[in-house]
């Protein structure tokens, strides 16, 4: 229908100027060629945000090829100031290192690259779950209420957009908790982490996984984890930044505390890694940042007694620093210009005017000093490095791959979930929805036990000898099927309970998470996101003393956040128990 709308209204132009000048046959020759020119180069674009909303479906390198070429052969025909573009004020100020890094040196180029084009897959994926899901209610009881109306105790008022924007804020930042499992040792939330740098190792926080990963895999590291709320909050056109402590002068790394959302002349606290917002005075609300400076009350109730002692006092609250996430292709002028020519349900955000956000970051009271973000420099020369290496049969690749298959590779289960992250939850007329998919992933153990044997239930699940297979080569796919399918029905099962509670059906989420995933073999990789999705469906449910008991439940990295959660829920519910610090 775009197309036809777009010919007819050059084909209008073209009656037009030929009524009116019968005399100019060449004239209209050329109006017909930019008309040809103009829906080709509309199609290249088309074609180009087809392939990234569903690349699902096909092949991903093919798809990732096809994405760049149609990109490119649109940016071909399209008459734009790309190579002006200069590297922001805010990039120059990096160490050299990382100015020279190749990704920067091409901000002005109009050829899109790899990069580019996973910049752009990762946003359309983003954009789709940051839509449905900014769609659902907030049903936390804690803060729910004050969130209606956010009651900001000796700062400016905030104007209705400010409250829109913190709702939605957290709405995406509960949806991330709630569906990226945290990574880690417990004992780590008493530390603070450097901001990483060169050299990079398999042992580092926040580059190894780039978000769009983070959210598929469903597990990360509380870098990881924020930094999907962080793709999420931007295509919701809201601002976030982390905050770290130190010189603000680029010449040493800072040391990294949480996120926080600035609205307003305030900047609200996050904190990825003990899964909730900081609470505010008299643990209502979220605190701020002049909040958590100025009242100690704030910081010390974080500390859980005998257990987990939080980082920092109000007191070590100076010199902070506000980091900018952006990823190398949002800063690059064709990214701009392909912002700028998408229209409609297409519209997503790809590009950071960083120089501008640091300006208006800049006036907000408690800031010492604005930067950009280094650490999505570092995720990409990871991903890039890692690709390589997941090429070479060794040590490493295998154990990877053990961990991440059933993510990377064309498997019901990833077909599954990003149907699950797409909104694409029921049957339609034509297709499969998430909840069939995953269903699919459970094969019954007695079936696995029998299909060596069984040659129909092998045609079933797709799996046919080839003609000259060797039988022992065929012996060895049947048996990695098997060890597939055993694996994809603990995942699926915990999914599945996952799209109960975003589909706010929270008993099935219970009967899923409790009843079904929880007495799964090999179920432990997912334990501590059961403890604590289940908690938040029986909180839902009105079952707030048996979330209490499950957010008690250890080891879990998420542990010290979850108690401070419990503490609060006892709180709301009457019972003063207490094992957090006064």
């Amino acid at each position: 229908m775009t197309r036809f709308v777009v010919g007819c209204s050059w084909l209008g132009l073209l009656a037009a100027v030929v009524g009116c000048q019968p005399n100019e046959p060449q004239r209209a020759e050329q109006i017909q060629q930019q008309v040809v020119a103009e829906e080709t180069k509309t199609e290249n674009l088309r074609e180009a945000m087809r392939f990234a909303d569903e690349f699902s479906r096909f092949n991903r390198d093919q798809a990732e090829k096809e994405i760049g070429y149609q990109l490119n052969t649109w940016m071909a025909a399209d008459a734009n100031e790309v190579s002006k573009t200069q590297l922001p004020n805010l990039v120059q100020t990096l160490p050299k290192e990382f100015r020279e890094m190749p990704s920067l040196q091409r901000v002005d180029s109009r050829e899109f690259t790899a990069t580019d084009v996973v910049h752009l897959i990762q946003s359309r994926l983003f954009k789709t779950v940051s839509k449905w899901c900014g769609d659902t209610k907030v049903t936390d009881p804690l803060w729910t209420a004050w969130l209606d109306n956010p009651q900001n105790q000796g700062g400016d008022g905030l104007s209705d957009a400010g409250k829109l924007e913190l709702q939605m804020a957290y709405k995406l930042f509960d949806w991330t908790i709630r569906n990226v499992q945290l990574e880690g040792e417990p004992q780590e939330v008493q530390l603070l982490v450097k901001d990483p740098r060169f050299p990079l190792t398999d042992e580092g926080k926040g580059y190894r996984q780039q978000p769009w990963q983070t959210m598929v895999y469903g597990r990360g590291d509380f870098i990881e984890r924020g930094r999907v709320f962080s793709e999420l909050a931007r295509e919701r056109n809201i601002l976030t930044v982390w905050l770290g402590l130190g010189s603000g002068d680029n010449s040493s790394p800072v040391k990294l505390w949480l996120m926080g959302v600035p609205v307003g002349d305030e900047i609200f606290l996050f904190d990825s890694r003990l899964g909730i917002p900081v609470p505010g005075p008299n643990q209502k609300g979220i605190a701020t940042l002049r909040q958590a400076s100025s009242d100690e009350s704030i910081l010390r109730r974080l500390n859980v007694v005998g257990l987990f002692k939080y980082p920092l006092e109000s007191k070590d609250i100076k010199n902070v620093v506000a980091l900018i996430d952006a990823d190398s292709a949002a800063i690059t002028g064709r990214m701009k210009r392909l912002q700028e020519s998408l229209t409609s349900d297409q519209r997503t955000e790809l590009w950071l005017d960083v120089d501008a956000i640091a300006e208006r970051l800049k006036k907000i009271p408690g800031l010492s000093a604005v930067q950009y973000w280094t650490m999505p420099l570092l995720a990409q020369v990871y991903a890039e490095e890692l690709e390589k290496r997941l090429l070479e049969p060794n040590e490493f690749s295998a154990r990877y791959m053990q961990r991440f298959a059933m993510y990377l590779n064309d498997t019901p289960l990833i077909s599954a979930k990003y149907k699950h992250l797409q909104g694409e939850w029921s049957n339609d007329d034509e297709k499969q929805g998430a909840m069939a998919l995953y269903m699919a992933c459970r094969v019954p153990e007695e079936d696995l036990e029998k299909l060596p044997y069984e040659t129909e239930l092998q045609k079933l699940l797709g799996i046919v000898r080839m003609p000259n297979e060797p039988l022992e080569r065929f012996e060895a796919r049947l048996n990695q099927v098997i060890g597939f399918y055993r694996e994809a029905k603990i995942d699926s099962t915990y999914l599945i309970g996952l799209l109960q509670y975003d589909k706010a059906n929270y008993e099935s989420s219970l009967t899923w998470l409790q009843k079904r995933a929880g007495g799964l073999a090999g179920f432990q990789r997912w334990q501590s996101g059961l403890w604590y999705n289940t908690a938040r469906a029986l909180e839902s449910s009105g079952k707030i003393p048996e979330a209490i008991e499950l957010l008690k439940k250890s080891p879990s990295p998420q542990e010290a956040g979850n108690r401070i959660r419990a503490r609060l829920l006892q709180k709301l519910s009457g019972d003063n128990e207490s094992d957090a610090s006064p």
